[in-house]
This record gives C-alpha cells, sequence and structure tokens, in this order.
C-alpha cells in the first residue's frame, strides 16, 4: 500500500532543500530536443534529414558485420567559453576529451573487456582521429583551441554558438560551456548535444559538452563518454531508445539491426533489462530475443564501452555520402587546416594569442584583484614570460603569471598585457575600464525607504551614492526598468516583463547602494512584490548581499516562484496589477548585519518564461510589514493522519476567518500536481491524493492577501 508521509516544519533549510531539489537530475543528452528546436527555426530542413536517415537505414542494414578499412581524420577546434576565468578548462584537460573520443571509437579503450560474450563479436571500431587544428581559417598558427570570455556559457544553447565558430566544411566545432540551456523543458542539469550531419548548412552543426563532463582529469564531476555519445550524433546515430520497440529491428531502437532497441532510456547498469522483444525481426544477427545492450555509447546506460558494427556502418556511410562531411575530410582540407601528417607532426609551435581575466571587476578601495594569464594559441611552459601594466594600481607593473594588484582610489582602471615564447610575442592586449574601484560608504543610511521617484533610475543625478545597479547577465531585452503604469505606491515601480520573456532560465540582478546600517540594532529588507505564474513555471527570487562592494555574494534566500504569489490564481495573460489589492509584503530577517556598513543588496530574478514581476516601497527597515503574518505558527493548521496512504484531512478552524482558501501540491521539481479550496466555515476538510506517486510534497495557502505559509508533506 502506498504511504503519503505528512509533517509540518518550519526549518527554512530543510524546505529549501526539498525545494530546489537537492538530488540533480542528470540529463546526459539533449539532442532530440535541440533538432526539435532547430527545425522549429528551419523546418525546410527537416523533411532532408528524414530522407538522408532513410538511405542511411538501408546502408546500415546492407552493412551489418563490416569493420571500417578507411581511416578518417577530422580536423577539430575546441572553443573554452567561460565567463571571467569560471570553467576555462586546461589545454590538459581539452586534449585529454579529444583523447578519449579517438581511443573510444578505435576500440581502444581500456575497458573493453567490459563487453558481455553476447554482443564482444558484434563490436566495431572506427578508424577515425580528431585533431586540433593547426592552421585557423585565416591560415594562421593555432593550437586548434580558442577561449572566449561570454556570459552565454552559463546558459548556452542554440545560436549562442555563434559567438565563436569556424567553418563546418573545414572544421568540426566543439564547444566546451559551463552550463547548458535547459531544451526539455524539466529540472535537471543537461551533460550535452550535438547536431546531426546533413547535406544543408547548418551552422550550429558541431558538439556541445559540459566542462565538468568533458576528458578524465581537471574539474571532472559527471564522468562516463558524454562526448563519444555526442560525436555520435554528430557522426548520425540515433538513440538505442529513440525508435523504441517495433515490428522490425530496422525501424526500432537506433535502427541499426546489431544494437537491440530498447523501449526507453535508462541509466545504470542493469544487465539483466530486457525491455524488447522484436530484436530478431528484421535483418537482425540475432535469432532470439536478447537483452539491452547497455554497453553501447548511443544509450544512457552508465557501463558504456562499445560502437556496434552496424553503427560503424552507418557513421561510415555519412562519412562517405554526406558533402560536408566528405569535404571535411578531403585530403586538401587537411593540407588547408594543418592536420595532414606531414605538416601536423612537424609544425612548430606558434606565438601566444594574450588574455587575462581578474577574479573579480569590482571592489572597494584597497580591496585586491587576483589576475591571471589565459593566454592560449600555444602550449604554454618554461619559455613564457609576462608583462602586465596596471595604471594606477600597486604594483603598476608585473612579470608574475598571476599577479596581486590593489589600487587606493575609487575608479576605472585599465589593465594591459603582453606575453611571449620562442615563437614570438602577442599583440598588446588592453582591456579599458576593466576594474571598477569603489568607495566603500554611501548615503544610504537605514532605515530607509525608495519609492523609486527617480525618473533616471537606476541613477541619481544630484548623488551618484544613491544609483542602483542592474545586472543584465545574459544581455536579454527583458530585465529590471522602472514602470509608471503600475505600483503599490506613486509615482512607480520597478519590473521586469517576463511575461515576453522565452525564459531559458536568464538571471538579472537589481542591485542597491552601498547601505549603512549602523544607525539599527534590528533590521528587515521589506518590499512590496505583485507576480502571477504563468503555467507552471518554478522561478527564482535570490537575495544576496556583499560586504566588499559587490566583489563576492553571499546568498541570504531563495524564494521559489510559488511562494512569491501576490494573486491567488495563475494568470495566463500578461500580468499587470491593476490595485493594491494584487500586491503583497515581502520581509526577510537581516538583523545579523545590523550595526555593519559597506552593505548591498541584491535581488535576482532567474526567468522561465512565466509572468510579470513587479517590486515596490523598497526598505530596509528595523521591523517587518506587519500587515500580513508569513509565520505558520500564527494559523491554526493541522494535517492528519500522518502518515497516510493518500487520504488526508486538514482541519483549518479560524484560518483566514471568512477568506475561502485555495491550497496547491507542488511536487520535488516545483511543480504544481494539484489544488484544491478550503471552506473557512467549516472546521475540517478531507483531501485525496491518492492518485499522486508517494514521496514528499509542499503544500501552499494561495491568499490573495499575500500570505505564505511552506508546509513540507512527506
Amino acid at each position: 500500500m502506498k504511504r503519503v508521509y505528512i509533517s509540518i516544519t518550519i526549518t527554512l533549510i530543510l524546505i529549501s532543500q526539498f525545494a530546489l531539489g537537492q538530488s540533480v537530475k542528470t540529463i546526459p543528452c539533449a539532442t532530440d530536443q535541440a533538432m526539435d528546436k532547430y527545425f522549429l527555426s528551419s523546418p525546410e530542413k527537416k523533411s532532408d534529414y528524414l530522407r538522408e536517415l532513410s538511405n542511411f537505414n538501408e546502408l546500415a542494414k546492407l552493412q551489418i558485420g563490416t569493420k571500417s578499412k578507411t581511416a578518417f581524420i577530422i580536423p577539430t577546434v575546441v572553443h573554452v567559453i567561460h565567463f571571467n576565468g569560471n570553467g576555462n578548462i586546461s589545454d590538459a584537460q581539452v586534449l585529454d576529451g579529444i583523447n578519449q573520443i579517438n581511443e573510444d571509437f578505435k576500440r581502444e579503450n581500456a575497458d573493453t573487456s567490459d563487453t558481455r560474450a553476447l554482443f564482444k563479436s558484434y563490436a566495431g571500431s572506427l578508424d577515425i582521429e580528431f585533431r586540433l587544428a593547426k592552421k585557423d581559417p585565416n591560415g594562421n598558427c593555432t593550437n586548434g583551441i580558442v577561449r572566449v570570455n561570454d556570459s552565454k556559457t552559463n546558459n548556452f544553447g542554440g545560436q549562442d554558438a555563434l559567438i565563436s565558430s569556424w567553418d563546418n566544411t573545414k572544421y568540426f566545432n566543439i564547444w566546451i560551456v559551463n552550463d547548458i540551456e535547459n531544451f526539455t523543458g524539466g529540472g535537471g542539469v543537461i551533460l550535452g548535444y550535438a547536431y546531426y550531419p546533413s547535406n544543408g548548412n547548418n551552422p550550429l552543426y558541431g558538439l556541445v559538452n559540459r566542462n565538468d563532463a568533458w576528458g578524465r582529469i581537471g574539474n571532472i564531476i559527471y564522468q562516463g563518454r558524454t562526448p563519444t555519445h555526442e560525436v555520435g550524433h554528430a557522426l548520425n546515430l540515433a538513440h538505442t531508445f529513440n525508435g523504441s520497440c517495433g515490428s522490425d529491428c530496422s525501424s526500432s531502437g537506433d535502427f541499426v539491426c546489431d544494437t537491440p532497441p530498447a523501449s526507453s532510456p535508462t541509466q545504470g547498469c542493469n544487465l539483466n533489462l530486457n525491455s524488447c522483444t522484436n530484436d530478431s525481426q528484421g535483418p537482425s544477427p540475432f535469432t532470439t530475443d536478447v537483452k539491452n545492450q547497455i554497453e553501447n555509447y548511443m544509450s544512457y546506460d552508465d557501463c558504456q564501452n562499445m560502437f556496434s558494427q552496424g553503427q560503424v556502418s552507418r557513421m561510415t556511410s555519412a562519412l562517405t555520402s554526406i558533402n560536408n562531411l566528405i569535404n571535411l575530410t578531403s585530403t586538401q582540407n587537411l593540407i588547408n587546416t594543418g592536420t595532414d601528417d606531414a605538416y601536423f607532426f612537424t609544425a612548430p609551435n606558434c606565438a601566444p594569442v594574450a588574455q587575462f581575466s581578474a577574479d573579480k571587476k569590482i571592489n572597494c578601495v584597497n580591496g585586491s584583484f587576483q589576475f591571471e594569464d589565459f593566454s592560449f594559441n600555444s602550449i604554454k611552459d618554461s619559455t613564457w614570460s609576462y608583462n602586465w601594466s596596471f595604471p594606477g594600481g600597486s604594483p603598476s607593473s608585473s612579470n608574475l603569471e598571476k599577479p596581486v594588484v590593489t589600487y587606493n582610489q575609487a575608479g576605472q582602471y585599465d589593465v594591459n598585457l603582453t606575453v611571449s615564447n620562442n615563437n614570438g610575442s602577442s599583440a598588446i592586449l588592453t582591456k579599458s575600464n576593466y576594474i571598477d574601484v569603489l568607495n566603500g560608504s554611501g548615503n544610504f543610511i537605514a532605515p530607509r525607504k525608495v519609492f523609486f521617484t527617480e525618473t533616471g533610475f537606476p541613477l541619481y543625478q544630484n548623488d551618484q551614492s544613491l544609483s542602483w545597479d542592474i545586472n543584465n547577465k545574459n544581455n536579454s531585452a527583458f530585465t529590471w526598468e522602472r514602470n509608471t503604469n503600475a505600483f503599490f505606491s506613486a509615482p512607480a515601480s520597478l519590473q521586469i516583463r517576463n511575461f515576453n520573456n522565452s525564459g531559458n532560465g536568464e538571471k538579472n540582478s537589481l542591485i542597491t547602494p552601498v547601505a549603512d546600517l549602523t544607525q539599527i540594532s534590528n533590521a528587515y529588507l521589506n518590499f512590496w512584490i505583485a507576480y502571477a505564474q504563468r503555467n507552471n513555471e518554478v522561478e527564482l527570487l535570490n537575495i544576496s548581499y556583499s560586504n566588499d562592494c559587490g566583489a563576492t555574494w553571499s546568498l541570504l534566500k531563495s524564494e521559489l516562484s510559488i511562494f512569491l504569489y501576490s494573486r491567488s490564481k495563475i494568470s495566463n495573460s500578461e500580468f499587470v496589477p491593476l490595485s493594491s489589492n494584487e500586491w503583497a509584503p515581502y520581509s526577510l530577517d537581516i538583523s545579523n548585519l545590523a550595526g555593519q556598513d559597506n552593505l548591498k543588496f541584491q535581488l535576482e530574478f532567474k526567468s522561465l518564461g512565466g509572468n510579470n514581476i513587479y517590486i515596490d516601497d523598497f526598505e530596509i527597515s528595523q521591523s517587518p510589514l506587519t500587515q500580513i503574518s508569513n509565520s505558520i505558527e500564527n494559523q491554526e493548521f493541522k494535517i492528519f493522519p500522518n502518515p497516510s496512504s493518500g487520504f488526508f484531512s486538514i482541519e483549518a478552524r479560524n484560518f483566514f476567518k471568512d477568506e475561502g482558501t485555495q491550497f496547491v501540491v507542488v511536487n520535488n521539481l516545483g511543480k504544481i500536481v494539484a489544488d484544491f479550496e478550503l471552506d473557512p466555515k467549516q472546521t475540517r476538510t478531507n483531501i485525496d491524493l491518492s492518485h499522486l506517486p508517494a514521496g514528499m510534497y509542499l503544500l501552499k495557502p494561495l491568499i490573495s492577501k499575500g500570505a505564505r505559509t511552506k508546509l513540507i508533506i512527506e
């Protein structure tokens, strides 16, 4: 019998851990979703791809049992997309990932002995080698690794690849990034994706991979074969479960008959798994039903170690019949990219290209900045030398690889770097106004309230120390802005027009001026908020503080959007609060910061395509907003029995007096899975949640005046 355990707690840490999903779901691959998104923007390409897919299925059926006889060399460029050094993995880790791909395709991987006897005779090898280019598109010397500093690495996907891309008919592009856009529409960490090849021009063709799932050394967290799996897609292999179980082995699974079809993606390493029974149907080498080939690189399972010979035939067919791939591997292209044997193994090392980052770009006067060289285009060795220049800094110059610099006056400062080795010197790299040094004090002295009356917001012309900052981390058109059409107190509020946003996890921060809390002994961060969900999106409002002028931030509270309702219903139209009743008070106890100076506060909203959000009457006060209590202890509210098999009762005597109350039930992904209404005139309401899977849930009352109570249901 299913049992639902119900408990009530006011431990905010526990609530946050449950609501944010501490056990993170791993999504190995988003290729299918990336292709669907590509076809939406280029629908004419889908029919071409499907036609080619059918042709390759026929070729694969005819060639089962053969092995690759032809060597293919793939000129490769790796674009390491980092943000201020975060994610800038080493050349050694880049090379290790390339080596792992080459080993796996040639079946030189160390775990070939783990292939079960049932499938060992069907294991295939493809004589292919991915080589980092030695000549760039202009014929200049390169080591095939490009490093780009761009915030798009934190939510990378789709057109973001165009920030750094070489001609994909001449180079195989690989993008190594911090985080991948969630194509799947649910929660979880996506490790990689790739686009299938076609004769049509797809400027995004290539492979995208998280940096912590690339190679076997360095910052690796997600160990496995994600790069090998994604290259398989790029060479026209499908997932082993794409066609599910069909009547014929060539039209189900991955459409290759020596790879038994799987009904759905699985993870783990279940050696007894057998999800389809049609393994011997069609031109199959198997005469009976067999277990799933969980060893296959194109599965999601954890014990991958092989491609099948039929898959090798399919990849070979793609390499020899798709024009873009034919050109990519042609002898002339190998010469042009410096990946032919005559040049690749004898090419001289290159002169470096200067690049650097700092551990922070903002700090207070006399705060330190750690600079680090990230120059590229050449293998770093003992012959490298550095020539730094820090106008206005101390020291004003350095020849260290990682110098530390301080500035004793507020202002913006340039940084210059030249790097040399035995092959020459880089051009001087100047980053203008790269460093921002701030005075650590201002006139925002608590208690103080802001009604956003300044027409030039976020700038305050009469007193720059009262100016706010807006950090639009994804360079989106939808960010914090002053709005005079909807407000809690005249004349204006701040809003994000989130309803019109595509919502791919974009982050927009609203940052206060430097605040002085030395005049108060208790402290509360208060504001009024207006927000309504659009569907079941789970957006976030993160509230943080900094005591070093914004150089680093410490999280105070992470609020899920389901707890930010200011109205009782989801709004599927654009939400605009038309009266004060559609605003809710919000108070956060920050008394641990009372008595301190030099503080900044940040409200960071993470958008997932929900509805508009508004903020008004921002203040730092000695007391919370008291009109509405957010405390569960102040309500007569009981749930029983506990545990339950799915049927339980809510006793809500005098709960919110005469106001009817709607409740929502939220699962561990933050999705609303049930809702119901309480009659305040009844002391007890029976609730049936037996249709929900056993587990933990949040129960939230949606009160139009803004009360936000939180319960954990186990």
